[in-house]
């Protein structure tokens, strides 16, 4: 064991002797990795993500809607612009944006009868650019996320209001 330490105590002092080594091995890559902090992440430590813009419509105005708009605008990926149908589409015809989102009327209560009862599935509408698929795909999941608790929730909480009210 003696004679490893020797021999590591020995490249240590070959290695600090030579000042383009030291420099070459700690201090430009230091410098390399800090020009690219500073380009790509700004200096506050934390990067500032842009989002991907899309417009909600909300043509059912349900707690189920609602529900499913709130959390789109909570999502940090995501730039939530609420909108009329007519607008929103033609923004994502020209290009302004990668995709709506259009929730119809009647929306909550066919997507609640669609998971409890077998009823139709509501569709959402997701008119979007095709040459923008990954955000598609981004947006697509995000909403799918909340929707099975929220259509739950929303579904089973007034029938255990009324079961509680009735003393069961």
């Amino acid at each position: 064991m003696i004679p490893f330490l020797a021999l590591v105590r020995k490249d240590i002092k070959l290695f600090l002797g030579d000042r383009r080594a030291v420099i070459l091995t700690l201090v430009v890559p230091i410098a390399i990795a800090s020009f690219f902090g500073l380009i790509m992440g700004g200096q506050s430590g934390r990067p500032k993500t842009s989002g991907v813009g899309i417009h909600v419509v909300d043509l059912d105005l349900s707690p189920v809607s609602r529900e499913i708009v709130r959390n789109l605008q909570g999502d940090a990926n995501l730039q939530v612009t609420l909108s009329d149908e007519i607008p929103a589409r033609q923004l994502v015809r020209n290009g302004k944006t990668a995709l709506a989102v259009i929730i119809p009327k009647g929306f909550g209560d066919e997507a609640g009868r669609a998971l409890f009862g077998g009823g139709p599935k509501p569709q959402i509408g997701l008119p979007h650019d095709p040459s923008r698929n990954m955000e598609v795909s981004l947006v697509k999941g995000r909403l799918m996320q909340p929707l099975l608790p929220t259509v739950t929730r929303e579904r089973v909480a007034p029938h255990r209001a009324a079961t509680h009210r009735a003393g069961f």
